[in-house]
């Protein structure tokens, strides 16, 4: 699988230099001289990590990390920054960044700390399910249609997952109840039926896709053909 990267520095030859030697390495890369571009840039291409210098014009690094954040909770960003003052490092990694890294660095060491990322991420990452023309990411719980992602509640998520998982089957309403509130009763049953009516909202923009009650025995999300 190929792996993406978003490089952020307003410095022109440090931009060429990092973007040179991750493409050396097997990446895709982003690159962009701002902050305010890099994060138009993050949400087209969706990287799977970001390197970002901290001191630049229009954004700065620890805000674009806010932004990020704001959109993807997981995805690795390693910020660059002369500074050495460790309440600067701290200010970088409170506001969600990874790691940081001191210039002047070892580009083979950046380029290894970033691999070490993605591995790690990767190796536990449940893979992101496809249903219609949504796409469920069950890690930030992002759930997409055309570009546009929207972050869902921990309930709304296990409702998702668990109908994309069983698309045009029938779940049982006591399998949903105690998967996601583990003790069927009267309130959890009144709980999910508010859920449901949240998750045919969420699904609304794909107008083939349906939830049923099947004859009060349980729930099918069922995607159904163009006419």
């Amino acid at each position: 699988m190929q792996k993406s990267i978003l490089i952020v520095d307003d410095e022109t030859d440090m931009l060429f230099v990092l973007g040179e030697a991750f493409e050396s390495d097997g990446f895709v890369v982003y690159k962009a001289d701002n902050g305010a571009d890099a994060l138009e840039m993050f949400k087209e291409n969706k990287p799977d990590i970001v390197i970002s210098d901290v001191l630049m014009p229009k954004m700065n690094g620890v805000d674009l990390v806010k932004s990020i954040r704001e959109l993807d909770q997981t995805v690795p960003v390693l910020l660059l920054t002369s500074k050495v003052a460790v309440s600067d490092a701290v200010t970088g990694l409170s506001a969600g960044a990874n790691d940081y890294i001191r210039k002047p660095f070892s580009i083979v060491e950046v380029i290894a700390r970033a691999n070490s990322f993605i591995n790690y991420l990767k190796a536990d990452r449940p893979a992101e399910l496809k249903f219609g023309k949504f796409v469920y990411d069950p890690v930030p719980r992002t759930l997409t249609i055309e570009g546009q992602s929207e972050t869902l509640t921990n309930k709304e998520g296990a409702l998702i997952e668990i109908f994309a998982r069983n698309l045009n089957r029938m779940v049982p309403t006591d399998e949903i109840l105690s998967a996601i509130w583990k003790s069927p009763d009267i309130f959890s049953t009144r709980s999910l039926h508010v859920y449901i009516a949240r998750i045919k909202k969420l699904i609304a923009p794909d107008p083939r896709l349906k939830i049923i009650n099947d004859r009060s025995t349980g729930y099918r999300m069922v995607l159904l053909e163009e006419p």
